[in-house]
C-alpha cells in the first residue's frame, strides 16, 4: 500500500446530488420535503430556481473519504462556483471555498502541480472516463500523479441509485488498494 498522500476529488451533479432547473418562478413544494436553491444570474440578475435531491449515503461517503485522506478531499464540478457553494451550504458537505474546484477554476487554470505535491490522485464521478477529459486534464495540470478513476452509478433522484454500504466500501477498497 502506498504511503504517499491521497488526493480525492468528488464530482457533484449526478454523483452526490441530483438537480433539476425548475425556472424563474419560486416553485410550490406542496408540503413535500424537497430542497430548492436560488441563484441570481450574473448577467441577467434574474433568479433561477433548482430542485435538489441529496443522494442517500453521500454524506457518509464524504465522511469515510475524509477518514482516508484528511484535508485532501475536494469537490470537482463542471458547474459554476456559486451553484457548487450553494449546494455545499445546503447539505453541509463541509468543503471550504478552497476545496471546491468549479468550472471557473478549470477554465482559469490558476493552480499547478506545486499546489498538490506528489501523491495518489482519485476522481470519483458518474461519467465514463472517456467523457470526462476536461476534469482529467485539469487534474493532470494541478497534480503530480496518475489519475485513478472511480466510476459510480449516475444518481437522478431515485432510491435504487443511493449509496449503500457496499457501494461506499467498494469505493474505499479501490482507494486503499493502491
Amino acid at each position: 500500500m502506498s504511503m504517499s498522500p491521497k488526493y480525492i476529488f468528488v464530482d457533484l451533479d449526478e454523483t452526490l446530488i441530483s438537480t433539476t432547473f425548475v425556472g424563474r418562478t419560486r416553485p410550490d413544494t406542496g408540503g413535500m420535503a424537497i430542497s430548492y436553491i436560488q441563484l441570481i444570474g450574473n448577467e441577467t440578475e434574474e433568479v433561477d430556481y433548482y430542485r435538489v435531491r441529496l443522494r442517500e449515503g453521500a454524506r457518509m461517503l464524504l465522511n469515510e473519504l475524509r477518514a482516508v485522506a484528511p484535508e485532501h478531499v475536494r469537490l470537482l464540478t463542471a458547474a459554476q462556483r456559486d451553484y457548487a457553494e450553494a449546494i455545499n451550504t445546503l447539505y453541509q458537505f463541509g468543503f471550504s471555498t478552497d476545496d471546491i474546484h468549479s468550472r471557473e477554476d478549470m477554465r482559469a487554470g490558476n493552480l499547478t502541480a506545486r499546489d498538490f505535491p506528489a501523491g495518489d490522485v482519485y476522481l470519483i464521478d458518474n461519467l465514463p472516463r472517456h467523457e470526462n477529459r476536461v476534469k482529467i486534464d485539469y487534474l493532470r495540470a494541478i497534480t503530480d500523479g496518475d489519475i485513478n478513476y472511480i466510476k459510480v452509478a449516475e444518481y437522478v433522484g431515485h432510491i435504487e441509485n443511493d449509496f449503500a454500504f457496499g457501494d461506499i466500501q467498494g469505493i474505499l477498497d479501490a482507494i486503499n488498494r493502491k
